[in-house]
């Protein structure tokens, strides 16, 4: 959802006038709604760390905030920069005009490296899974 909205907001600024790509849309309302959300939902997979029972969401959490704490806080950081700041920027017209078309290929850009780096995360902290059966 972020990744399809940030990419229509970008082509759609593309090729528009100054005046029309400064102008507020629901791509930007969508973005910084599905930012709220994901980040919601983030937070709280971050908290299992502190559950008392061992479970593989705990083991994903406590990797998440411990070894690979700087991808974490990168992680957030774009999403915050390009879910939540740059679309708010072009909603209350705190930039030019002018800037949109680049400011909309920005959001685009830290929102792509923040998938990439969930991505990233995702393959590292997980527990590795077992087939059932195993090997004779």
């Amino acid at each position: 959802l972020l990744l399809g909205c940030a990419s229509v907001l970008t082509v759609s600024t593309w090729g528009a006038t100054a005046e029309v790509a400064g102008q507020p849309s629901l791509l930007q309302q969508v973005i910084v709604a599905a930012t709220l959300l994901k980040l919601v939902f983030e937070v709280q997979t971050l908290s299992h760390a502190s559950d008392r029972r061992s479970t593989a969401l705990k083991r994903m959490a406590v990797i998440m905030r411990g070894e690979l704490r700087r991808i974490t806080e990168a992680r957030f950081v774009l999403l915050v920069v390009g879910g939540l700041v740059l679309p708010l920027a072009l909603i209350f017209k705190v930039l030019p005009a002018t800037l949109a078309t680049g400011v909309t290929l920005t959001i685009l850009g830290t929102l792509l490296a923040g998938e990439l780096f969930e991505r990233y995360l995702f393959f590292r902290a997980a527990p590795a899974s077992r087939m059932p059966g195993g090997l004779r």
